[in-house]
């Protein structure tokens, strides 16, 4: 019985602390960029995800799924591949996606209620079946644009997201006391949690890779409720194809919810990649795709513009020397 109740306190925090945990590598989850199509990436506590096309991908926490279904869909929406000008905007390279989710916490509640777990919801609360839904804005920048020896290894990311529940019936579940529960449960109570932060992701090594970044929450657009939080995490690929990712880092958080307080927590993930083919994961696209921080695919394009040009020239001075003749 202690065992089955770890259990589900494990899966109801996995499942509401979607951004806490470890993520793929940058060039995939900190970004606007979805995964390959037909790749399948597998993990302990991040979403595990499937490359649908290579602009969706489908994202879901299988070990959630008894007591609480869930189900993600990344869109990479927009590419736009920065061009050689003194205008600084024009010059940089963006990517836009979103986030769309939806789960069903109704089944994990119920069990915490009906074994009285650490005494979080009264036996006497009613809870009606809860729909909760998060919708999330990414767009992603190059802040070193890659040549044909340089690679693009330090990325920022801006993130705006917005989350709600909607029930069939009135609730009278409780507030949680943990600053996490109160947070993602404030939805059940027919309010808006909205957050907004920047992530940056880069490179240490050929196979260490880390992200760092900065959050905004705040329940209801005017309220006292909010929270900054900052994270910071290493993570490796290993194996003899690199297709295991380990990772190990830290959030630390500030919030005034339900009181204020400042937490610490470590954190760890361990995941396996499943690849069609081997790829190069040191760039944010494959390389059949149009990669708008690949500053080698518009240089040959101009070497070839230019040789077709020169040649041209060549043919014309040819001929108008024939004329004179």
């Amino acid at each position: 019985m202690k065992k089955n109740k770890i259990i589900i306190i494990l899966i109801f925090f996995l499942q509401i602390n979607s951004f806490c945990f470890a993520q793929n590598p940058l060039w995939r989850v900190g970004t606007a960029i979805t995964i390959p199509k037909k790749e399948i990436h597998t993990n302990l506590c991040y979403f595990s995800k499937y490359g649908l096309t290579d602009r969706i991908e489908l994202q879901s926490k299988p070990l959630a799924w008894v007591k609480h279904p869930n189900f993600n869909t990344k869109i990479t929406w927009f590419k736009y591949k920065g061009q050689r000008h003194t205008n600084f905007i024009r010059s940089k390279s963006f990517v836009i996606g979103s986030i769309h989710g939806i789960n069903y916490p109704t089944g994990t509640l119920r069990y915490i209620q009906k074994k009285n777990i650490r005494n979080l919801i009264p036996a006497d609360a009613e809870i009606p079946p809860i729909f909760a839904f998060r919708n999330e804005l990414l767009i992603t920048t190059n802040l070193q644009r890659r040549t044909s020896c340089k690679k693009t290894n330090l990325f920022l990311t801006l993130k705006i997201g917005a989350k709600f529940a909607l029930k069939t019936d009135k609730t009278t579940l409780p507030y949680f006391s943990q600053s996490l529960y109160y947070r993602e449960s404030s939805i059940y109570h027919d309010k808006l949690l909205w957050y907004i932060g920047l992530d940056l992701d880069g490179k240490l090594s050929y196979s260490t890779n880390y992200t760092l970044d900065i959050d905004y929450y705040s329940i209801a657009l005017k309220t006292e409720h909010w929270a900054i939080e900052h994270k910071g995490l290493l993570y490796w690929r290993l194996g003899y194809e690199k297709r295991i990712r380990f990772v190990l880092g830290y959030k630390v958080a500030y919030s005034n919810y339900p009181q204020t307080n400042i937490s610490v927590t470590p954190y760890f993930d361990i995941g396996f990649m499943f690849t069609p083919k081997r790829e190069d994961h040191s760039r944010l696209f494959d390389k059949e795709q149009n990669d708008p921080f690949d500053d080698r695919k518009k240089q040959v394009r101009d070497k070839r513009r230019r040789d077709r040009k020169k040649k041209k020239n060549e043919e014309k001075e040819k001929k108008e020397e024939k004329e004179d003749e």
